[in-house]
């Protein structure tokens, strides 16, 4: 796929004819060791209706997509499951996650933007064991709302993956591995799963999905932390590529029993976020005050 690069995006631009081209236009700023999708295809948000954007909010303040440094994907209401390494090193408080949207550097009807309460990735991640537990959960303190062609929630994989099964990963990477351009429209490009035991021989492990185009095209620097959809289902986690195709994701079904763990140890009362430790502390007096007193 031809794919023209612009130096700069300018944030004003609101002509409707101007849109279509924006796909084939990268922005400026650029995010080392991520990987992004090469040779993929321009996608609605309609057809990956799960994507998350995760973005620093310091960036994103001075220009809206800057901040973008990582992909994810909805599974559930205030959860967003993607790559370890994505969180390691960063702040909740200084990210957020932009869900329902299709171009990374302008503003959409249906995008959201919501605040993080709290991560957790698996505690037996390294990052110098590349891709080895290589998976995490967000969590927004927002909910987040279906909206029909444009926020969905991905159900998770829980069968084992036949070899050469076709899968679907996405997200707003680069479009060329030697290049420092993100891609501003949404790119997409169809994978065949490896056989388990040919994966194996590359990564020696067995909790994990391969995909090998044999072409410079694939996850490459970028999408890091995006999805793996096979049939209709969240496969695998976007964990590391290699410049001639070969990919490497977190296969999430091995890993259902510590997301389900998870969730139920991360998702936050809603209300909690309202109200300050001082206001807890009065209120814990007044109750112990209360029972004492026999009411």
């Amino acid at each position: 796929m031809h794919l023209r690069y612009a130096k700069e995006l300018k944030s004003n631009i609101r002509m409707s004819g101007i849109l279509m081209k924006l796909c084939k236009l990268s922005s400026s700023t650029s995010q080392a060791n991520q990987f992004r999708i090469v040779g993929g295809f321009d996608t609605d948000i309609s057809d990956a209706p799960y994507m998350a954007s995760l973005r620093e909010l310091r960036k994103e303040i001075r220009a809206l997509g800057s901040g973008h440094f990582c992909g994810g994907t909805i599974i559930k209401d205030r959860v967003i499951l993607t790559a370890a390494h994505c969180l390691t090193k960063r702040s909740p408080a200084k990210a957020l996650v932009v869900v329902g949207f299709k171009y990374l550097s302008l503003n959409w009807p249906t995008m959201k933007k919501l605040k993080i309460s709290n991560w957790n990735y698996h505690k037996k991640y390294r990052k110098e064991r590349k891709a080895i537990f290589d998976i995490g959960l967000i969590f927004t303190i927002e909910n987040i709302e279906p909206v029909n062609g444009a926020i969905a929630f991905l159900p998770l994989n829980t069968v084992e993956i036949s070899p050469g099964t076709k899968c679907l990963l996405s997200g707003w990477g680069r479009v060329e591995h030697n290049a420092p351009h993100r891609a501003s429209c949404l790119q997409s490009l169809w994978q065949r799963i490896l056989d388990k035991r040919v994966c194996f021989k590359i990564a020696n492990r067995y909790d994990l999905l391969c995909t090998n185009s044999g072409l410079p095209t694939g996850a490459s620097r970028g999408d890091s932390g995006g999805p793996l959809r096979c049939n209709d289902k969240l496969a695998g986690v976007i964990a590391a590529g290699d410049l001639h195709g070969l990919a490497l994701y977190t296969d999430v079904r091995p890993f259902a029993d510590w997301i389900e763990e998870q969730i139920r140890n991360g998702i936050m009362p809603l209300g909690s976020f309202c109200i300050g430790k001082h206001v807890v502390l009065a209120i814990s007096i007044c109750v112990a005050t209360i029972c004492k007193s026999g009411f």
